[in-house]
């Protein structure tokens, strides 16, 4: 779930979490990340919530956080994107 540290994504991620669905929070600011685990896990029945720092506009990041995923969770049912990123690679290459 990217985005999944705040609004609609910390709130989607609740809503998976209420299904009994492990959801990986991925965001760029590991503070927030770290609050959104720590509330979400309070309710927790029999899901699981972690986190994961990944800046969408960095292509090596999400590729970093493609293969740290994909060792850790072989089977993924549902990807949120979620996140907007602050500074589009696409903007970056053209100035």
């Amino acid at each position: 779930m990217s985005g999944g540290g705040t609004g609609i994504g910390r709130a989607v991620a609740a809503g998976l979490l209420a299904d009994g669905l492990g959801v990986v929070l991925l965001g760029g600011r590991p503070e927030v990340l770290d609050r959104a685990v720590a509330a979400l896990a309070i309710d927790l029945r029999d899901g699981h919530v972690t986190a994961l720092r990944c800046d969408v506009a960095e292509p090596a990041d999400v590729q970093r956080c493609a293969a740290v995923l994909a060792a850790q969770h072989p089977v993924v049912d549902v990807i949120v994107a979620n996140a907007e990123p602050r500074r589009p690679a696409c903007l970056r290459r053209h100035r």
